[in-house]
């Protein structure tokens, strides 16, 4: 399956939500959209499961997931501790695990189209600040790493909002 239809289809897997904060797109900036910047139709054959690891510019990770189509977004926040951050101080928080709101799944799939279109902001391997994220459908993979700057700091935000949602685990 080529790449851009794989996305296309976790991004359509992820459901439909209409919250002010997803990235513009072509269609509603004005822009006349091409090929590369149409937002699919929605589809309501979903193509679950899928999972996505984002992991921070600090190594936290967050795991979101869909285990059936009729099934919530799941979400687990698994931050990094001091004793296995490189300063041995850092601390990424409290673990969280949840549902994500059923508002926010189209905007988790407006945000894996962007970053999947973004080429701009990618970056050739994972270093310190970057952040990485992982695509996981029907048995295909897709890594996107995203290189320090507005976009994966408009990300991280978005994520760690998320993660807000949800509460935090206990130890």
């Amino acid at each position: 399956m080529p790449i851009r239809v794989f996305l296309l289809t976790v991004a359509m897997a992820l459901g439909s939500g209409c919250a002010g904060r997803a990235p513009e797109t072509a269609q509603e900036s004005g822009e006349t959209p091409t090929e590369e910047t149409a937002t699919p139709a929605r589809s309501d054959s979903m193509q679950a499961p899928w999972k996505i690891t984002y992991a921070d510019g600090s190594g936290n990770a967050t795991t979101l997931w869909r285990d059936a189509a009729a099934e919530p977004v799941h979400l687990q926040y698994t931050p990094v501790t001091p004793e296995v951050s490189s300063s041995g101080t850092y601390s990424g928080g409290e673990p969280r695990q949840g549902d994500v709101p059923d508002s926010e799944a189209g905007q988790l799939e407006r945000w894996v189209q962007r970053l999947e279109q973004e080429t701009s902001s990618h970056a050739e391997a994972r270093a310190m600040g970057t952040g990485q994220l992982r695509i996981e459908v029907a048995g295909d993979e897709r890594t996107i790493i995203i290189a320090p700057g507005p976009t994966l700091d408009q990300f991280d935000a978005y994520v760690r909002e998320l993660g807000q949602a949800v509460p935090p685990t206990s130890g």
